[in-house]
């Protein structure tokens, strides 16, 4: 059974993206062939305008391009990344030749430094060369049917210490049984030091899984000789199966086991329920997700990262015994939110952070390598859903700790884990199959980012509300909720560039492009976003806050909410909140890609109404062919004329397949506007993420939004709602459209 990973987390919408002020029509028409016809008249007196449209007095000009030339870009190019100096950090690409496939484990067998060894999540182990791989050599397969739905899988993998006698390998993975399905350890042994690796032999379980997500599923030997594993509450949300706070059982725990001293496995002295009242391979528990985690090789002390519900991610110092909480507390927070409780018996997460840093924390290793010695003794951790990777080390004088984000000059991508070399230096693994080396960078020098939009070069020096001549407007035809807020979007590329096209149609912009959005409420700037991609690729997502004069706006450090008059507030998003929204796998820009800007604007410099890709095209800018809407189908204005279904279509591509889709966070389903209703997975399918208590829900119920999450999610205020980053106020407009069409299936397909 082939299926593909999916880390689901409670998933996470489009919100920081480029949003429209206004809306293209849903007009024009096509060729025979099925080609939009660039140069057709509209059917919609609501055609966009360029955000310095002046007052309309001389109407605009039907014409087959906006703009006649290509302007020049002596200014607005993507500046360094800001950092204060120190240490700084490089992620170099490696092993790409090997071809993994979504490796959940990278290692070494004890002794080899030759060769690493992957577990693929599918099922596969593979080695492969240390040094310059061209190729993969499938070693060994886990047996049975694996499940890899969700987050399950092959999704942990251990080499016994002593390997160069035993060639035992430990794995932890989800299969298909009888009825549910299951997770299970197994040990397998190879015969001739890793070439092969067969003889499976049943170390734990199996045991039925109600869910695909919350497996946890990691595997490590400690310092002491025992194998610790660690498990999910079983999936779901809001611990719908009640494994939070049991002793029994293997859920929410992380596990110890003696593999040495008898088959399958003793009880090591010290776990706390080896002379009852628990499962006695209990560690610890209270656990939500512990997806990784990780063993000190020197102190043998265990921290765990644990993946948060709503609004709380947390790492944790593990002790024997010890109660995390899950689910009377999200972090050190009473759960529900808003609810009490009491703390007695629980311990304290070490350290813990909201969602303006990140959604999905996932534990690295205490680092004990050599080639980053500032960091040696420091918890190494990622966030799979911002991106951020931060080490975290102790403050000598009072054992608080010291977080200090090791990412700040990029990459931020989904991370799906850590791994090691037997040299204890670190690489990260991200869900689209890619191994980064990460080291210190030498001779790096402090850069600083423009404090000021007025410095920024893309904005006019004296009246930073004007862009600069090489700013192209732009306008996406189906709008992002952004609480209300109007929008004026522009784009610039270095000179000499030109943007890709995707096969699905997103837009790729070379590096040194900046994207800009002016945001307004009732008139008056609040803030202009710059989203930008830096000269090694990676993206950088840029909050300037306007002043009260609107002369100038200034740089943000960090989220921050600002009260407006009329009881009115504005969100500012975090550096890492963006790429919440901004995904990888929905090409980054968002509201830049053909189905989107397949529509007119006026284009003021010329007093012009044209379309969008043919003027980026006439203009030199694209630097691929526009491809036929019987590939890219164009969207519609949601609030448009339309029927009712591409309207509604529209909307959710926009504001939620930037996650839900194929290799996105939320890939539980695609929402994708291209995609047939079937090939949405969405109609009649139970959510895998929580019921927020509705009897039946699925993520679609045919004609019945009552009962469908995608309605739910929408209107739900303040945790769980979606989107759920950079904005604070239900889209009402939005959901009753969504609940028209929701009314209007009659069937799946």
């Amino acid at each position: 059974m082939r299926v593909t990973l999916a880390l689901t987390l409670a998933a996470t919408f489009a919100a920081c993206g480029d949003d429209p002020t206004v809306v293209p029509p849903d007009g024009g028409t096509t060729t025979d062939a099925g080609t939009p016809d660039r140069s057709a008249p509209i059917d919609d007196a609501r055609s966009p305008v360029d955000a310095n449209a002046g007052d309309g007095a001389i109407p605009p000009t039907r014409a087959p391009s906006g703009l006649d030339t290509r302007p020049a870009n002596p200014t607005c190019v993507a500046p360094p990344r800001p950092t204060a100096g120190g240490n700084t950090y490089r992620f170099t690409e490696v092993f790409g030749g090997a071809g993994l496939a979504q490796p959940m484990v990278i290692t070494q067998i004890p002794g080899d430094r030759t060769r690493f060894f992957a577990a693929e999540v599918e099922g596969a182990i593979v080695s492969f060369s240390a040094t310059n791989p061209t190729s993969k050599r499938v070693v060994g397969r886990v047996p049975g049917d694996i499940y890899a739905v969700g987050e399950s899988g092959l999704l942990g993998m251990a080499f016994h210490p002593n390997f160069a006698a035993n060639g035992y390998v430990y794995l932890s993975f989800v299969r298909i049984g009888t009825n549910d399905i299951e997770s299970l350890i197994i040990r397998m042994q190879s015969p001739d030091n890793g070439l092969t690796f067969g003889n499976p032999v049943t170390i734990l379980g199996p045991f039925a899984q109600p869910a695909a997500n919350h497996k946890g599923g990691d595997l490590h030997f400690g310092p002491d000789g025992y194998l610790y594993a660690s498990f999910g509450d079983g999936g779901g949300a809001a611990d719908q199966f009640g494994h939070g706070q049991e002793k029994t059982g293997y859920f929410s725990k992380i596990l110890r086991l003696d593999v040495d001293s008898a088959f399958p496995f003793a009880i090591p002295d010290g776990n706390p329920f080896k002379a009852g009242g628990g499962e006695p391979t209990t560690f610890a528990y209270g656990f939500r997700n512990p997806y990784r985690f990780a063993v000190d090789p020197v102190s043998g002390n265990v921290w765990a990262a644990d993946v948060g519900e709503l609004d709380w991610e947390e790492v944790n110092k593990v002790v024997a015994g010890g109660n995390y909480g899950w689910s009377i507390r999200e972090g050190a927070h009473c759960h529900p939110a808003g609810t009490s409780c009491s703390a007695a018996n629980l311990v304290d997460p070490y350290f813990e952070y909201g969602r303006a840093v990140g959604s999905c924390a996932i534990s690295g290793p205490i680092y004990r390598g050599s080639k980053m010695p500032e960091l040696v003794g420091t918890f190494l951790g990622t966030d799979c859903s911002s991106g951020i990777v931060y080490s975290l080390g102790t403050d000598a004088t009072n054992g608080t700790p010291i977080y200090n984000r090791i990412n700040e000059l990029g990459p931020a991508e989904y991370f799906v884990g850590f791994g090691e070399d037997l040299d204890h230096e670190v690489y990260l693994m991200t869900f689209d199959s890619r191994v980064l080396a990460v080291d210190k960078a030498p001779g790096s020098t402090p850069s600083v980012f423009p404090d000021k939009l007025s410095k920024t070069g893309c904005f006019e020096t004296s009246n930073p509300k004007a862009p600069v001549p090489a700013m192209i407007p732009y306008a996406p035809t189906a709008p992002f909720w952004s609480d209300g807020a109007e929008k004026d979007r522009y784009f610039a590329i270095p000179d000499g560039t030109k943007v890709g096209i995707g096969a699905d149609g997103d837009f790729d912009f070379p590096n040194g492009s900046v994207l800009a959005k002016h945001f307004r409420i009732d008139g008056k700037l609040v803030e202009t976003r710059l989203f930008v991609r830096h000269a090694d690729g990676d993206w950088g997502g840029y909050s300037y806050e306007w002043d009260d004069a609107q002369t100038d706006a200034t740089l943000l450090p960090a989220d921050k909410t600002r009260a407006l008059p009329g009881g009115k507030s504005w969100y500012y998003p975090s550096r890492g909140e963006c790429f919440s929204c901004h995904t990888q796998a929905a090409g980054r820009s968002l509201g830049l890609e053909t189905a989107q800007l397949d529509a007119d604007l006026v284009y003021t410099r010329t007093n012009r109404i044209s379309n969008q890709l043919a003027t980026l095209d006439k203009i030199g800018i694209l630097g691929a062919p526009i491809p036929a809407a019987a590939t890219v189908p164009r969207l519609v204005p949601p609030f448009g004329s339309a029927a009712v279904e591409p309207r509604a279509r529209s909307y959710l591509h926009t504001n939620c397949s930037g996650c839900h889709r194929p290799t996105g966070p939320g890939r539980s389903m695609d929402l994708r506007f291209s995609r047939t209703l079937a090939e949405t997975a969405a109609c009649n399918s139970a959510p895998l993420t929580g019921d927020l208590g509705v009897t039946g829900a699925r993520l679609l119920t045919p004609g019945n939004p009552a009962q469908s999450m995608i309605s739910h999610r929408m209107r739900r205020p303040g945790s769980g709602r979606m989107p759920n980053v950079a904005t604070r106020l239900v889209d009402t407009q939005g959901a009753d459209l969504v609940d028209s069409y929701i009314r209007g299936v009659t069937t799946c397909p």
